[in-house]
């Protein structure tokens, strides 16, 4: 891979001249830990403004596409009837655009209109009464500028999709700001390990190992560039006999349930999100359609070469 991933993880390089003088703030968001780090020269009060705005981005992301808040946009056009149609915002517009794209790219591997089957196994709350059939995105919807219009019955969730969103959302307010100074700055912004870099050449990131999530596996370095791993080993449950998942294959609706991760390195935060769930529901890494959209993929453990799918 171009991020030049390592088997083994070195240690991290915090250490070096450039990142001890990295300021880093955390929050709780997204459902996980979401990190700030600014490496710049610029004061403590104009530090501090720059990420209080940044994590407002978050925040602001957050009310609009919960599918956890009754009152967030997202459920707002989850409520609608099929013939309805609603105005929405620039950025849930934005992200049902791209899913809508990257469900037609991966023949619906990637689907935001499983819902009803993690409210079924309990993953998300039941916004209604009743649970509607899971729908593929392009049935359930249409959407023109920010008209979106209901044409089916169906609920919708972007919790593969929006982290990414609102990561890269929170690391445009960083370089705006960098922008409009004439010093040299960059910035990481990690929500558990769905995170983007900007202007920190060679940053280095631990990917996770599936079997023991607590270890690394090994190491990539990134360079303006975006990360997002998938994996079954958080959201695993027993249940009557199944073993479930907050991940959902959309052609069996199955949980799915693999001891492997997906990595995917992409120009932007969004983008990886969603490719990662498009390989961990096909199980394999080899989608050339990836490539064009600048996206680089890993499984790990890495199958053996005799056992991996021919493109």
């Amino acid at each position: 891979m171009h991020a030049r991933y390592r088997r083994r993880a070195p240690h991290c390089r915090h250490g070096s001249g450039r990142a001890a003088q990295m300021r880093r703030r955390a929050r709780p968001l997204l459902g996980t830990l979401v990190e700030i780090g600014v490496q710049s020269s610029m004061d403590d009060n104009a530090f501090n403004a720059l990420v209080q705005s940044a994590f407002a981005r978050i925040e602001h992301i957050q009310r609009l596409m919960s599918f956890h808040d009754p009152l967030s946009e997202l459920n707002q056009i989850n409520q609608l009837q099929p013939g309805q149609t609603r105005a929405v915002s620039d950025d849930i517009a934005q992200v049902l655009v791209c899913a809508l794209h990257i469900e037609r790219l991966s023949g619906g591997l990637f689907n935001p209109g499983v819902a009803p089957q993690l409210v079924r196994w309990g993953y998300i709350p039941q916004p209604a009464p009743g649970i509607p059939p899971c729908t593929a995105l392009a049935d359930m919807i249409d959407i023109h500028q920010q008209q979106v219009t209901k044409k089916s019955p169906g609920w919708i969730d972007l919790g593969g999709i929006a982290k990414g969103y609102a990561v890269d959302q929170a690391l445009l307010v960083l370089r705006d700001a960098f922008a409009r100074q004439s010093t040299s700055s960059g910035a990481v912004v990690n929500a558990g390990g769905d995170l983007a870099v900007y202007g920190l050449p060679g940053f280095p990131v631990l990917i996770r190992d599936p079997a023991e999530p607590g270890k690394p596996i090994g190491s990539l370095e990134l360079t303006d560039q975006a990360l997002a791993t998938s994996a079954c080993y958080y959201s695993q449950r027993q249940e009557a006999g199944l073993t479930l998942s907050a991940l959902v294959e959309p052609m069996t609706l199955r949980a799915i349930n693999t001891v492997q991760s997906a990595s995917v390195i992409a120009p932007t935060c969004m983008l990886a999100d969603a490719l990662t769930k498009v390989v961990m529901a096909s199980g394999h890494t080899q989608h050339p359609w990836m490539q064009a959209l600048g996206a680089e993929t890993l499984l790990l453990p890495e199958p053996p070469k005799d056992e991996r799918p021919v493109s």
